[in-house]
């Protein structure tokens, strides 16, 4: 089941295989995964993003284990590729949370480089503005 959110300039899109998406798995990815990461792209020169979230379990085989899996897929407008983090563990609440670490430590670092670029290019035009 897909289930789409519009907030402003962000979309969510989550998607449950192998298991059932429960109310409380909707609240719980909006909460630990949704909200942060919407913070972190909270500035004014954020483009319309749209984030899907997978939900699975992995094997319907075995009940113990590695057998959750979460998925996040961060797309920004104006970025050819997409920022993925994935995480595979013991409990789906776990793997959400692992999942959200690993997405903002992704999209922060995104932010970061595109920052540094910005600031590289102010200071070459600095440099052949005051050698002139």
């Amino acid at each position: 089941m897909v289930r789409k959110c519009y907030n402003g300039y962000m979309r969510l899109r989550i998607k449950a295989t192998s298991l059932e998406l429960t109310p409380a798995l909707r609240v719980q990815v909006r909460r630990k995964i949704f909200m942060p990461v919407r913070r972190v792209l909270a500035e004014p020169d954020s483009a319309p993003t749209l984030m899907d979230v997978e939900l699975a379990r992995t094997d319907a085989h075995h009940h113990t284990g590695r057998i959750w899996r979460c998925e996040v897929t961060v797309t920004l407008a104006g970025r050819t590729l997409p920022l993925r983090a994935e995480a595979t563990t013991e409990s789906i609440e776990e793997a959400i949370i692992r999942a959200r670490g690993r997405i903002e430590r992704a999209v922060k670092k995104s932010f970061e480089r595109s920052r540094a670029r910005q600031r590289k290019g102010g200071r070459k035009v600095r440099r052949t503005l005051s050698d002139k």
